[in-house]
């Protein structure tokens, strides 16, 4: 049960990643070729746009992984007492 528990998740979690966190990551990519390519006056102000382009699909990633790790727990507690009376 376990197993197939763990190849479920780690299908949603490829499917999350190609749906939602690859299509932020490379609009967050693009956007930091774009800070590189300004001549801004300050290495802290480029330094301050790569962030502001990265920060959508750092917070996407984190929530799918605290997510993930939550709905793991929680099946993993449903399906405990199912398992040792197998």
């Amino acid at each position: 049960m376990m197993k197939d528990l763990d190849a479920a998740a780690a299908k949603a979690v490829d499917e999350l990643d190609r749906e939602l966190l690859r299509p932020r990551q490379l609009k967050g990519f693009k956007c930091c070729i774009d800070c590189a390519s300004q001549k801004a006056p300050s290495h802290q102000e480029t330094q301050e746009c790569y962030q502001k382009c990265t920060a959508d699909a750092e917070r996407a990633t984190a929530v799918v992984s605290n997510e993930m790790a939550a709905l793991m727990v929680a099946c993993s507690f449903f399906l405990l007492p199912i398992m040792h009376v197998s």
